[in-house]
Order: structure tokens, then sequence, then C-alpha cells
């Protein structure tokens, strides 16, 4: 018996444009993935609306700490700086960080400066 050898595969066709260059990513800032987790995680348990809060305050009614960081996610009226507060200047801190390594990117593409300047939409 006879073993039947496989057809040799076909050539790809040759492109008629050839492919830019590809350019090595750069690693991701660790720091600011971690920091923009942090914020989503925030977001989702500072969402106090939901009643998630109030069995946890009655649970720990003798423990002031415990009913002093739940208070720290719930929408109150203006009693000082809590921390959902800090989520929408996070967000902007965060767009501040990632700036320079989004030009610094762009501009090793190639592209000139007025580019990254243009909104987006």
């Amino acid at each position: 018996m006879s073993i039947a050898k496989p057809a040799p595969a076909a050539t790809p066709a040759k492109s008629i444009a050839a492919a830019p260059p590809r350019i090595e990513s750069s690693p991701r800032l660790a720091s600011l993935d971690a920091y923009r987790g942090l914020v989503m995680l925030l977001l989702v348990f500072l969402d106090g609306p939901n009643g998630w809060t109030a069995p946890i305050i009655e649970a720990n009614s003798s423990r002031p700490w415990v009913v002093q960081l739940v208070e720290q996610f719930e929408h109150v009226e203006w009693q000082g700086l809590v921390l959902w507060d800090m989520i929408q200047p996070s967000f902007m801190f965060m767009v501040g960080v990632s700036m320079p390594f989004s030009f610094a990117s762009r501009t090793a593409r190639g592209e000139t400066w007025t580019p990254c300047c243009r909104p987006v939409r």
C-alpha cells in the first residue's frame, strides 16, 4: 500500500500594494492600567442608589469606621469631599497621563503634530 504525498501548498498571490511597515507597540503603562481598573471598580461600587450600602450600615452600626467607609460610596448632599467626587477628575488625570504616550507613538509612526491636535470625531 502506498501513501500519497500531499499536494504542494499553493503560493499566495503577491499583493499589489506593499504592506505598511509594522511598528512594534510599546509596553503599556501598568500603573495607568491598574489605576483605570480601580476607577472602573469604584464606578461599579459607588452606585449608591442601588441600595447595597444600607444593609452593611445596619449590620455594622456599632463600628463607626465601617459606617464612615461605606458612606464614601453614597451620593450625599454636600458635606465636603467624598470619594465619589474624585471619579471624574481621575478620568481627566488618566487622559493627561496618556496623551504624551499617544503623541510619542503617533510621531514614531511618522505623523506630524497637526493630526495629533485635531479633535476626535
